[in-house]
């Protein structure tokens, strides 16, 4: 089930009860039918703050979060576009077309808001619109413009750096909030890139991402 945060409120009983009770009732009337099946859920919401917000059910969502995959935005996975290019231009153009270095590099640096799905679409785009021979980012730029301005480079990190005595107040602080803050504005300064913002915390990758998930920054 794509996008189930999509799923009204009053349909999300329904599908509780199948999930508990493994049956359907088929249109039309009858019995019951029993069904055996293994339910894969994908959705680009935060269920958790959904609950919270009365958005979803909270019975649901507990009965759902038994395994979970968390996929990263396409945006904070720019080694995978290359690869995902050229994947989707064998699909497209029916056979192995080159790209020249330079259109992927501007791909690198795009916002991506529609992730694989807009990568997809638009590769598609580049292909049906361009002559045989190599995709080039003259065509990107013609067919495909930027409406905003590229992120900006990846700030560098602030190692060996401190902070004065005045930036600590007399009667005490919680590390965890002052480290939740520091997270927090990291990823507010890199526009929400976590690779980016990681490298501007000089940590690894995977590190920001537990603390993000740890504070409920996500």
């Amino acid at each position: 089930l794509d996008e189930i945060g999509e799923l009204p409120l009053p349909l999300q009983p329904k599908l509780l009860r199948v999930l508990e009770t493994r049956q359907v009732d088929p249109l039309g009337g009858g019995a019951p039918v029993a069904v055996d099946f293994r339910l894969v859920c994908a959705s680009n919401r935060d269920l958790a703050a959904e609950v919270d917000a009365g958005r979803f059910r909270a019975d649901l969502f507990h009965r759902l979060d038994v395994i979970r995959v968390t996929l990263p935005a396409l945006r904070e996975r720019p080694e995978d576009i290359p690869l995902l290019w050229s994947h989707f231009t064998r699909l497209h153009a029916g056979e192995d077309r080159d790209s020249e270095p330079a259109l992927l590099e501007e791909l690198a640096t795009r916002p991506w808001p529609g992730n694989v799905r807009e990568l997809k679409n638009l590769n598609q785009r580049l292909v049906l619109l361009t002559d045989a021979g190599p995709l080039r980012r003259a065509d990107l730029l013609r067919h495909a413009p930027l409406a905003t301005s590229p992120p900006p480079p990846a700030p560098t990190g602030a190692t060996g750096s401190s902070l004065p005595l005045s930036a600590f107040p007399e009667d005490g602080f919680s590390l965890p909030d002052l480290e939740k803050e520091v997270v927090r504005r990291a990823l507010e300064r890199c526009g929400g890139n976590r690779t980016r913002a990681a490298a501007y915390l000089d940590i690894p990758r995977h590190i920001l991402v537990y603390r993000i998930s740890k504070y409920g920054l996500e």
